[in-house]
């Protein structure tokens, strides 16, 4: 049984190569079937003002490259192109190219300076910020599905989180927000206080104390705890603390140490026994060094039509103040 199988795997391919001979010698005789798509086609670029040659796929089409404006020209420059990757005849060419693109007119290719098309690209980005923002508006008032919580299933869909889902931490960050990027970001806000939150001082924007004094000792307001890999060790995490104090400065403390870290996080009664870990929100003493002040300016990266991307720097300036050797202390 497999002898069978496999003459006849033979005879078949034996068949295409006499017929691929046939048809490099004597030209294209074979009769097209009904659902027939010739192996290459010229097709246009995205805004049609360019002739473009293309390669038919099962999966999926590739493309090969760009030809020019001229239909007559363009026909030539990939019959010629065909040519020297198949050695076919002309005929078989002829046969083998869909031209029917060039039947229609190209739009007119405009050209830019550099500033204009900075410009258009920061236009396409605010077009599709504001379609965005709809559809998020939209998602809101459906009460089901966050439009800030999108990710990637399994098959590579975009899913969205729902609202339902959302945790406390996330909660309070938006109802404590208090500068929106969008009106999108504000519903977002009004939507979560309603779920019931804990009120966090708003961030002055500003530094806290003098860089250089130690066992400096303040009342904070407990805002986050994230845990992250450390970039000072091999397989080393660290836990990043961040507070803000009466007046509304930023204070952030990162650590390596597990013993450091859960002295500040945990609540422990008289006989150093666990009680709990600290609340969002809650208030407490730390004291410490201040080791600096940060001035952080973010940049921003810009898509530009042509496919680059540019990177320009953020009007805004994020200040926060980093200490170190932080413990909790009673007041």
């Amino acid at each position: 049984m497999l002898k069978i199988v496999f003459n006849k795997l033979i005879n078949k391919f034996l068949e295409k190569i006499i017929v691929e001979f046939k048809y490099r010698e004597e030209g294209w005789e074979k009769k097209k079937d009904v659902n027939y798509r010739p192996t290459y086609y010229i097709s246009t670029g995205r805004l049609s003002r360019m002739y473009t040659l293309w390669s038919a796929s099962i999966f999926r089409d590739c493309f090969i490259t760009n030809l020019c404006t001229d239909s007559e020209e363009a026909v030539q420059k990939a019959k010629d192109i065909i040519k020297e990757r198949t050695n076919w005849c002309a005929e078989k060419i002829a046969e083998e190219l869909d031209v029917g693109i060039t039947e229609y007119t190209l739009n007119e290719i405009i050209y830019r300076n550099q500033e204009q098309i900075i410009a258009d690209a920061e236009a396409k980005k605010q077009a599709n910020i504001e379609n965005w923002i709809q559809r998020s508006l939209i998602m809101l008032e459906g009460g089901i599905y966050n439009p800030f919580g999108k990710y990637t299933d399994k098959f590579g869909n975009p899913q969205y989180y729902k609202l339902e889902e959302l945790s406390q931490s996330d909660i309070n960050y938006w109802c404590n927000l208090q500068v929106f990027k969008s009106s999108a970001h504000e519903a977002m806000s009004e939507y979560c206080k309603k779920l019931g939150y804990v009120e966090i001082i708003k961030n002055a924007n500003k530094h806290f104390g003098n860089v250089g004094d130690k066992k400096v000792r303040v009342k904070v307001q407990f805002v986050s705890m994230n845990m992250s890999m450390s970039p000072f060790g091999y397989k080393v995490m660290q836990d990043k603390f961040k507070f803000h104090t009466e007046d509304g400065a930023r204070i952030v403390w990162t650590t390596t140490s597990p013993d450091a870290s859960s002295s500040v996080e945990n609540v422990y009664d008289e006989n150093n026994e666990f009680v709990r870990k600290v609340k969002e929100g809650e208030w407490i003493t730390i004291e410490g060094t201040v080791k600096k002040h940060i001035n952080f300016q973010p940049t921003e990266y810009l898509n530009l039509d042509t496919g680059k991307t540019i990177e320009k720097k953020s009007d805004k300036i994020y200040k926060s103040t980093v200490m170190i050797r932080v413990k909790k202390v009673l007041d």
